[in-house]
Formats: C-alpha cells, structure tokens, sequence
C-alpha cells in the first residue's frame, strides 16, 4: 500500500512552488467519495488523504465531499493548491475549527445580527420582495436546522437580535 502523505495545501499555496523540486507530483488516478464515519470522506485510489493536521477529510454532506474530490481530480500533473479552495476550506475546518468550535460560534454570534440578511430595503417594494425571496429561505433555515430564529427590520438602523439567536 502507497503511502499519502499529510498535504497542506494552505503552506503549498503560499509558497506557489515556485521551484521544481518543491513540487508534489500526481500520486493518485482519480478521487472519489464513499459515506463513513456518519459522513462522507474524500478517496484518492480508494485511500483518504490527509489533512495538513494528519486528519482524514471527512465532509458532512456529499455534495461537499464531491466538490473537493472534484478538486483533486481536476489537478494536473504536479498537485496546485491554489486551484483547490474547497479542499483549503474543509482542511481549515477540520483541523482548526473543529477544535475551537466554542470561540468560532462565538466569534460568528457576534456579527449574526448585523448580517445582511437580518436587514431588509425599506423601498422600492420591489427590492424588499427579491431580498424577502432570496434570504427567507436562509432564515429559514437558520431557525430549523440550528434553532436560531433572525427577526429581520426594514432599514439600515441597527437592531441586535435576541441573544438566544
């Protein structure tokens, strides 16, 4: 069995390896996605990279784990980080979110309530309409799949929401 290693795309798109011998040639045939793990996790050859921590990258949706195995699949001959923002992201989320999730929801609570969807144009009726069908849906699911129930105000005023929100 060929070993992954642990890949940090974040470092490797800093760098932009620039040089050849910093380069990280295409090790896999293809990528694809499998549900384990009570989600779905990323296959390279049917083996699961690493992220940047030595975690496997396991997404909570499959249309997630898709979008970064789409990712690698689209690499080239040598691996380009840069092209990969969704395996950037879900790496981030996984190593350092996930283990801070308490000052992250905290961090994100202290702006939810001047988020632009809480916000709705006075006029023309025709704007506030659009931002109505466009964001209700978002609130709306903010307060089904997380319980958090924004209260939007016409205007630019601000209003905080409840803190419960």
């Amino acid at each position: 069995m060929t070993h992954i290693p642990p890949l940090d795309p974040n470092v490797a798109a800093q760098k932009g390896f620039r040089e050849s011998e910093e380069r990280i040639k295409r090790f896999w045939k293809s990528a694809g996605v499998e549900a384990r793990d009570g989600g779905w996790i990323v296959l390279l050859d049917g083996r699961a990279p690493k992220t940047p921590a030595g975690n496997a990258i396991v997404l909570p949706t499959e249309a997630a784990a898709r979008l970064v195995a789409e990712e690698w699949n689209d690499q080239g001959e040598h691996l380009a980080p840069a092209t990969m923002p969704a395996t950037r992201l879900a790496s981030t989320a996984i190593d350092r979110v996930s283990q801070t999730r308490g000052p992250v929801a905290e961090e994100i609570a202290r702006y939810a309530g001047s988020d632009v969807l809480c916000y709705l144009a006075e006029t023309p009726s025709g704007l506030m309409e659009r931002q109505q069908t466009q964001w209700g849906p978002w609130r709306d699911w903010a307060a089904r799949e997380l319980g958090v129930e924004l209260h939007p105000v016409e205007g630019i005023i601000h209003r905080p929401q409840a803190p419960e929100a």
